[in-house]
């Protein structure tokens, strides 16, 4: 269990490192770890979540950058249409239409939509308007995640974790 626990923290030191050569200014969603306890049981400790995300907050923030939450209900990233409107999904469907006839993957498109959030509001005007900048960026990355899909790593989010017997 020990062994285990060095591991899953490893990788996510991996991981926030990772995210931080990329960028020191970091926003993400306040999201509730009970609610994943509520839906993944136990299992969710193998991710260790909450572990994660306070790792990266730390780095992010004395390596010179931010750290900044804002509210999932008052942004609602995956349900909103760069018209404004907003129109809920089922966690299943991973694929955003837009109501002005853009498709995207729905992470990638929220992670965009999230650069326009600014004390838990969403500034929709300035994200129509630069997007066809940005589009280009996002569809490779798109593309990027779903040749990663096709190899076996994917299938377990590309991290393997160790089996008991491997330990």
């Amino acid at each position: 269990e020990r062994r285990r626990a060095a591991h899953v923290k490893s990788q996510n030191n991996r991981l926030v490192n990772e995210i931080l050569r990329h960028g020191k200014d970091i926003k993400t969603e306040k999201v509730s770890v009970k609610g994943w306890q509520k839906r993944y049981g136990k299992a969710i400790s193998a991710k260790s979540p909450a572990t994660f995300q306070s790792e990266l907050k730390r780095k992010a923030e004395s390596a010179g950058g931010s750290f900044t939450e804002f509210s999932t209900q008052k942004t609602a990233l995956s349900q909103t249409h760069l018209t404004g409107e907003r129109v809920k999904k089922k966690l299943s469907e991973r694929i955003h239409r837009d109501k002005t006839g853009i498709v995207m993957q729905r992470d990638l498109f929220s992670a965009y939509l999230s650069r326009f959030v600014t004390d838990d509001m969403l500034a929709i005007a300035d994200a129509a308007s630069q997007y066809p900048g940005s589009e280009m960026i996002l569809r490779n990355a798109w593309q990027a995640h779903q040749s990663l899909s096709t190899t076996p790593r994917a299938e377990s989010g590309g991290v393997r974790f160790p089996r008991r017997k491997d330990v």
